[in-house]
C-alpha cells in the first residue's frame, strides 16, 4: 500500500488540502493564494526531512511522520489524513479481517453489523491517530521490508505489448491474486495469509519458518 501510486499521490494530496485549509486556503478561491503555496512550502520541507538521514529508501510514511513539527496542529493534520486514507492498516494487522467483515455485512445489506463495524473502525482510526502522535513508529507496525520473489511458472499477458511477462510479488503485500499465483493448494495460501495478518515477515527465511514452505516449493525464487 505504502508504494502504490494512488495512494501516495491521494495522502500527498489530502494532507496539502488539510494544510492549506488550516493556513486559510478559501475553496474556489484560485490557485494564486499564499496559503496554497504554504502547504506545498510544507510538503517539500517534509520530503526533505523525510530523506535527510540517508540511511535508506524513503516511504510515505516517512513523510507523514516528517510533516510539521512534532507536537504540532500541522503534524496532527498529515497524521489524521493519512490514517483516514489508509483505514489504519498499517498500525493493525486485525483491520484488515474486519474489513473483510464490513464489505460482507455491506454486499449482504446487513445494515446494523456494517454500522456497529462502521463505529468500531472510528474509534479504532482515533486510537491509531492518538498513538501516531505519541509514538512516530506506531503508523509502520504491520509494515515490512519489501520480499520480492519470482514465480516462473505464473505469467501474465499485457495485452497492449501481446507478450507474457512473469509474475513478481512482494511476500508482505500479498493480496488474493497474488497468494492464488503462488500457490494452487487452499490450506497453503489460508496458512501464508494468517501468517502475513499477524505480522510482517522479516526476511525469506521468516517466511519459510513461518508458513511452514519453503520457496521452492512454491516455484517462488528472490527477485532481483
Amino acid at each position: 500500500m505504502v508504494a502504490s501510486e494512488g495512494v501516495v499521490a491521494s495522502i500527498l494530496f489530502w494532507v496539502a488540502q488539510g494544510h492549506a485549509r488550516a493556513a486559510g486556503a478559501i475553496e474556489l478561491g484560485g490557485l494564486e493564494q499564499p496559503a496554497l503555496l504554504s502547504a506545498e512550502l510544507q510538503l517539500v520541507a517534509a520530503l526533505q526531512r523525510a530523506s535527510a538521514g540517508g540511511s535508506g529508501p524513503v516511504d510515505i510514511i516517512d513523510v507523514v511522520n516528517a510533516a510539521g513539527a512534532p507536537g504540532s496542529a500541522d503534524h496532527r493534520i498529515a497524521v489524521e489524513r493519512f490514517v483516514a486514507i489508509t483505514k489504519g492498516v498499517t498500525s493493525r494487522s486485525d483491520i484488515r479481517g474486519r474489513w473483510q467483515d464490513f464489505y460482507g455485512a455491506a454486499i449482504g445489506l446487513d445494515i446494523a453489523r456494517a454500522r456497529g463495524i462502521a463505529t468500531e473502525f472510528e474509534t479504532i482510526r482515533r486510537e491509531v491517530v492518538e498513538g501516531a502522535l505519541a509514538d512516530s513508529r506506531t503508523l509502520r507496525r504491520t509494515v515490512g521490508p519489501v520480499l520480492a520473489v519470482r514465480v516462473d511458472r505464473a505469467q501474465v499477458v499485457l495485452k497492449a505489448l501481446g507478450k507474457p511477462f512473469t509474475v513478481e510479488m512482494d511476500l508482505n503485500a500479498l493480496g488474493l491474486a497474488e497468494l492464488h499465483a503462488l500457490s494452487e493448494d487452499p490450506r497453503v495460501r489460508d496458512r501464508i495469509r494468517v501468517a502475513l495478518d499477524q505480522q510482517p515477515f522479516a526476511s525469506l527465511d521468516d517466511f519459510e519458518r513461518r508458513t511452514g514452505t519453503a520457496l521452492a516449493t512454491l516455484g517462488a525464487v528472490r527477485a532481483q
